[in-house]
């Protein structure tokens, strides 16, 4: 195996591989008979024998007396057969037989390889194939090599069978045994074969084990045992079958003629034949016995070409061999292997050898050999890339050279030998990238801002300049990253230049110039060179050197030009930018070490001092006018003196004392006027803290415009004191700019500050006493608003007044600077929140009540009149919401007196006929609800004079009357009791609103007088029964029931008019309407009083139902009642409204109903009163002492 050249052996391969295929042309789609065996078994001489050829044996051998193209015959003792050879056989209906080289040849592994290809060529095209095994007589013999050899040909034979196990893969099986020529002469030989070989082949069949790894190889003194693999077991117990059925087959015919014995073998389809070259008829029954056996359909899937087994070992061993050395000399020669001139193509070659065995078939397990290999060449690959990875990140240039061409030759092995799976490889232009990565990820390492934050030093710059020398290696690809780093380089350096001319901070130009200076001394010998030819070739050599001295220049120059803008505009507004700017730079440690010079003395204080120092005249001048002028002719001279002062900041001092200057006079006129208008501003404070009264009361606009004012003794605000402090404290804001001017001379004392700081405290002091007086006044008022006492509203407009006076001071306080506020600003922001929390949790409260309020409920009048009371005593306190709200709460009076006045008029509309009769029952009760009940009611009231409504129901009320005393005296007997029930309506209506009013009670007594005569006349008993319903008599009416005719339906009447009363009554008990609620509560009691006189049995039964509803909802109603009239005690509801329905509802009198709730009030405050100390005692009573003035006389009795 030595001997074995790779490269050769596979160019043969594949040279003999295309001839197979070229050859096997012939066979494709066609049915073969592929001959196998070993070379010398006599496949050739079959084949010619098939054909026609003859035989004679002569001189000790068999001779060909004719010779067919393409199948050569040798001696029995060696395979003379090359390639490829193909024939049809005569008589057996498009049967081809193939012939190729034998197994085992003396020629070695080429050999055997090249018969393998040929016999693949076949399968791949041939229809079907029925193999034939053609072995010589004497290779049955278990004497000869222990039966090895027929073991080896049965087991190649199986091999190339995918599966079989298929019963039907055995029967295209067939053995053709082949005789010495000398034992051909003689009759009987077929018998002699069948014989011998069926004897063999079941010694050797007994002796066989099963061992699928066994391969036969060397010599057969070292085989021990008879070992052979499954399938190899199979096909010898096929062929044993075969043998004992051709055995009894030659006993059956006496084994005396070969023909007889020829002829059983073909009609039993056995598939062993022995037959003998020199007798023609046996060519016959060849070609009967070949047709017999059963063809292998679709060969190319079914079958296999594989080489023998010792073959394949040998093959496989020389390839191992191969990969194992190929293997070594790389990891020897690690990272150089790639340069030896011999090594790279010899692994080409043993790889390329293994891809035509693969292909071909021929050893399908050598892909594991370029598995390994693979994963030796990646993981020199991986190591290349580690180690230039490592190089490029440590920055050490001497180590990236090897690797990085390390790579660069195995791109070239790589493109050579592009057919092995290398998954994971990298070549050098995905390494260029990771290491270029990987450069910019130590670049941003050093440099995490780039060269921006670069602090140069000696071991940075030999770490930079370390990693660009890496990356130039790195060439071709690695220009464009050099170049970016070049101009970025160059970029940085220019900015830095730029930044510190522009001078913008002292900080930011003393770091650029430091950053300048350290480019210049670390990067010249290290950094520059690197990347000079890449684009920062203006930074070689002296370059930076130049560039630092010119920066510093620039900046000489900049604070030149600044100092002389300083001099010559001095601000006006007494903002020293320019002069902040030029003394942060001067004042800079580092500037001046960097400039080696005293920037400050040099260029802020010699211009300044010669420039605004201020002159004697001036001084005196400005002093005579604070002495004898008002402050509006002095005020700007003396703030433009102290702000030009104080433009030049802390040179100031400096300044003033440039000169022997007199300022003692000055600054004693300047403390004169600050302590005078200090003074009266504190006397201001006062002022406002004691008004002398408060705003007078507004009443709300009325529907005509005019309104009523609430006559009080309080007067107007103090404005002129408000004025005069506001004004005060603007004067003492402007002058606080003078303190600078006081500070810098030494004095301390009678600044504006500290004055607008006393008047600070003077109004926190009197906020505090105010808040004080308000909480003491709270605590004794009453909890409803309107009852607010007279020092509770005095205490809301002073705190007022105090909190707008405080408010202008806080914003000065604030802005001081250099003087001790103590926290001022922070109190009187407190004090102003809680003054300001008191004014408005009142008005607030009292606003909501004003939108809560709606017209039509229980006692709305007098809850309306209250707070339209209150809204003028409020009106100094007033804002828009305020203001607005009072305009809403007199909508909703105006908005309920259109309506009803509406309704009213409407409803007497219809009555203004022709005829002059009254309307109809519906309209006529409309017009009592909304004429008399609510109309006629509301101008009765308080509320209506003070809002000051036009008198508009009385003269609806005044003509109703006239028109029903004319009825009365002209109506029809038919119309009389529909006159007389209207006029007992309007009297009971108007005795309900009429209280004391003259007008009204004539009204009642013209009413009652132009009834008496109807009285009179509707005197029968229906006319009487008519009255009792309207009267709503219903005990007298059920009386009557047995006096009138038709009496059922007049009980029907009487039974309707007594439900709709309880209805209405039901109804009126759900109304929250004082005046409503107090008539359900005696109409409730008196339909109670009035139902329980009917003796009537029938009528008495129908009420009871609705009786005892009315009670229950009569109970629950008084209950809530005294619920109210107990909120009433405590102040949170308004009393007199409370009792008057509590007692209506009770039917008691207004002081039994009184003394019963105050006894059950001090009941339920007994054990509260108990807990109470003297002091709480006394504070509760004093607080209680104005809801109980407000309460009836029955009450406070």
């Amino acid at each position: 195996m030595a001997s074995l050249d790779t490269k050769s052996l596979a160019q043969a391969i594949c040279h003999e591989n295309e001839l197979a295929v070229e050859k096997s042309a012939l066979i494709e789609g066609r049915d073969v008979v592929l001959f196998v065996g070993c070379c010398g078994s006599g496949k050739t001489t079959v084949a010619s024998y098939v054909q026609g050829t003859k035989f004679k044996y002569s001189r000790g051998k068999l001779e060909e007396e004719t010779k067919l193209e393409g199948f050569a015959i040798g001696d029995q003792r060696a395979d003379v057969t090359q390639g490829l050879a193909f024939a049809e056989v005569p008589e057996t209906e498009g049967l081809w037989l193939a012939d190729s080289a034998g197994t085992g040849a003396t020629s070695g592994v080429h050999a055997e390889v090249f018969g393998a290809l040929n016999r693949s060529a076949v399968l791949q095209k041939a229809r079907s194939v029925r193999l034939v095994l053609v072995i010589k007589e004497g290779r049955f013999d278990v004497g000869n090599e222990r039966g090895r050899l027929v073991v080896k040909d049965i087991e190649h034979v199986a091999s190339m069978f995918v599966d079989l196990s298929v019963n039907d893969n055995l029967k295209s099986v067939g053995v053709i045994v082949t005789s010495d020529p000398r034992g051909l002469q003689a009759d009987g030989v077929a018998a002699d074969i069948v014989s011998s070989m069926n004897d063999s082949l079941k010694q050797l069949h007994g002796q066989a084990v099963v061992d699928d790894g066994f391969v036969i190889v060397g010599d057969s003194s070292k085989a021990s045992g008879m070992r052979t693999s499954s399938a190899g077991k199979w096909l010898m117990h096929h062929i044993c079958e075969n043998c004992n059925r051709a055995a009894q087959t030659v006993e059956e015919m006496d084994g005396t003629d070969d023909e007889a014995i020829l002829r059983g073998l073909c009609s039993a389809r056995i598939a062993v034949f022995p037959f003998n070259m020199l007798r023609e008829g046996h060519r016959f029954y060849l070609k009967m016995w070949l047709r017999g056996l059963k063809p292998v359909e679709q060969p190319a899937t079914s079958l296999t070409s594989a080489l023998p087994a010792e073959a394949r070992a040998l093959l496989e061993s020389h390839v191992s061999d191969s990969f194992i050395k190929y293997k070594k000399l790389i990891a020897d020669h690690s990272g150089v292997w790639t340069r030896k001139e011999m090594l790279v193509p010899e692994i080409i070659d043993v790889v390329n050898l293994t891809f035509v065995l693969e292909e071909s078939r021929l050893l399908p397990s050598v892909e594991k050999f370029r598995t390994d290999l693979g994963n030796q060449l990646l993981q020199e690959n991986r190591n290349a890339l580690v180690h230039l990875l490592a190089a490029v990140r440590g920055g050490a240039p001497a180590k990236a050279a090897d690797p990085w061409s390390a790579l660069l030759s195995m791109d070239g092995f790589r493109q050579q030998c592009s057919r092995i799976t290398l998954e994971g490889w990298t070549s050098s232009t995905a390494a260029l990238e990771e290491c270029l990565d990987a450069a910019k990820e130590s670049f941003a390492k050093y440099l995490p801002d780039g060269f921006a934050s670069a602090r140069w030093d000696s071991n940075l710059a030999l770490q930079v300049s370390g990693i660009f020398e890496c990356v130039r290696q790195l060439q071709p690809g690695s220009s464009d990253l050099l170049r970016m780093w070049a101009l970025a380089l160059l970029d940085h350096v220019r900015s830095l230049q730029s930044k510190s001319a522009e001078c913008a901070s002292a900080t930011g130009t003393a770091q650029a110039l430091a950053r300048l200076e350290e480019h210049r001394d670390f990067l010249p010998d290290m950094v520059i060179p690197a990347l000079c030819k890449y684009g920062c070739e203006a930074l070689q050599g002296e370059a930076l050197h130049q560039i630092v001295q010119e920066s510093k220049d620039a900046v000489r120059q900049q604070l030149q030009r600044l100092s002389a803008q300083v001099v010559e505009e001095t601000p006006s507004d007494g903002k020293p930018v320019l002069l902040e700017k030029l003394q942060h730079l001067c004042r800079s440690d580092e500037l001046n070490r960097l400039l080696e010079d005293d920037l400050e003395q040099a260029y802020v204080v010699k211009p300044l001092c010669s420039k605004l120092a201020p002159q004697q005249e001036e001084i005196d001048n400005l002093e005579e006018q604070i002495r004898n002028s008002e402050p509006e002719q002095w005020r700007i001279a003396l703030l433009d003196l102290s702000q030009r002062v104080a433009a030049t900041a802390d040179l100031a001092k400096m300044i003033l004392h440039s000169k022997d200057l007199k300022w003692t006079g000055l600054l004693e006129a300047v403390s004169q006027h600050i302590t005078s208008q200090k003074a009266v501003a504190i006397s201001a404070v006062p002022k406002l803290a004691s008004l002398s009264g408060c705003e007078r009361q507004w009443a709300v606009v009325s529907n005509s415009g005019s309104g009523t004012g609430y006559d009080s003794d309080e007067g107007e605000v103090d404005k002129e004191s408000g004025d005069l402090l506001e004004g005060t404290v603007e004067e003492l804001c402007e002058l606080v700019a003078v303190d600078t001017l006081f500070h810098l001379l030494g004095r301390r004392s009678d600044t504006a500050a500290s004055a607008l700081v006393a008047v600070g405290w003077s109004l926190k002091q009197s906020l505090n006493q105010a808040l004080k007086r308000a909480n003491r006044a709270r605590d004794k008022s009453w909890v409803p608003s309107s009852s607010l006492s007279t020092a509770t509203l005095f205490a809301m407009h002073s705190l007022n007044g105090l909190a707008k006076a405080a408010q202008t001071t806080i914003g000065p306080l604030k802005e001081l600077q250099d003087v001790p506020v103590h926290g001022l600003p922070q109190a009187l922001e407190k004090c102003i929140s809680e003054a300001r929390a008191f004014v408005d949790g009142f008005l607030q409260t009292e606003m909501g009540d004003w939108n809560d309020a709606t017209t039509g409920a229980m006692g709305w009048p007098d809850l309306f009149s209250r707070h339209v009371k209150m809204a003028n005593k409020l009106r100094g306190l007033a804002t828009k919401d305020m203001r607005d709200a009072a305009q809403k709460l007199y909508q909703k009076v105006y908005d309920w007196h259109k309506h009803q006045l509406s309704e009213a008029q409407r409803a007497v509309c219809p009555a203004e006929t022709s005829s002059g009769e009254a309307g109809t029952d519906d309209s006529w009760q409309i017009f009592l609800k909304h004429g008399v009940r609510e109309g006629l009611a509301f101008e009765q009231t308080r509320l209506c004079r003070e809002l000051d409504f036009k008198v508009q129901f009385r003269p609806l009320v005044a003509k109703q009357v006239e028109m029903c005393q004319t009825e009365a005296a002209s109506a029809q007997p038919t119309e009389r009791l529909r006159v007389w029930r209207n006029m007992t309506q309007l009297i009971q209506e108007l005795q309900q609103v009429q209280g004391d009013d003259p007008q009204l009670c004539r009204f009642t007594e013209i009413l009652l007088a132009a009834r008496t005569p109807l009285d009179t006349d509707l005197g029968d008993t229906s006319s009487d029964f008519e009255k009792a319903l309207n009267e709503k008599r219903y005990a007298r009416a059920a009386e009557l029931l047995l006096k009138v005719q038709k009496r059922q339906r007049h009980a029907e009447i009487l039974h309707q008019h007594i439900n709709d009363d309880f209805a209405i009554t039901m109804k009126l008990l759900d109304s929250d309407h004082e005046g409503e609620a107090t008539r359900a509560g005696q109409e409730a009691r008196r339909l109670l009083q009035e139902v329980q006189l009917i003796e009537e049995a029938e009528t008495k039964n129908t009420v009871q139902k609705r009786t005892e509803e009315l009670t229950s909802k009569l109970e629950r109603k008084m209950n809530e009642a005294q619920q109210q009239l107990q909120l009433a005690l405590e102040g949170r509801r308004p009393p007199l409204p409370a009792l008057s329905v509590c007692v209506a509802l009770s039917g008691n009198s207004k002081m039994k109903t009184a003394i019963e709730a105050v006894n059950k009030f001090c009941a339920n405050k007994k054990d509260m009163f108990l807990q109470m100390n003297t002091s709480e005692l006394l504070s509760w009573m004093a607080k209680h002492d104005g809801v109980w003035r407000a309460m009836p006389d029955e009450m406070r009795r």
